[in-house]
């Protein structure tokens, strides 16, 4: 049970910090946005674009990285998952 709330935190991706806002409402993520990052946008464009959209749909942190993005996926995650673990921001 996740409080409701705006969270924002980063995590680190290929070529740096990836910072995100991840939304909750009535106990469940209602949207996670990427905020900024350093990555390459012709090679993380799909996890950038794709990952914060599956971590909504399925409500877990536990989804498919997005093949030849595998840093960025793991950014985009580990961001939310901070995001998450701490008090909201708004």
């Amino acid at each position: 049970k996740i409080a409701d709330g705006t969270y924002e935190a980063s995590g680190e991706g290929f070529h740096g910090a990836i910072e995100v806002e991840v939304k909750v409402a009535a106990g469940k993520i209602s949207s996670v946005t990427v905020l900024s990052n350093q990555e390459t946008p012709d090679v993380a464009g799909g996890a950038l674009a794709n990952l914060p959209k599956a971590i909504v749909s399925e409500q877990r942190l536990d989804v498919d990285a997005v093949s030849g993005a595998t840093y960025t996926s793991k950014g985009i995650i580990e961001a939310v998952k901070n995001a998450l673990a701490g008090a909201p921001t708004k």
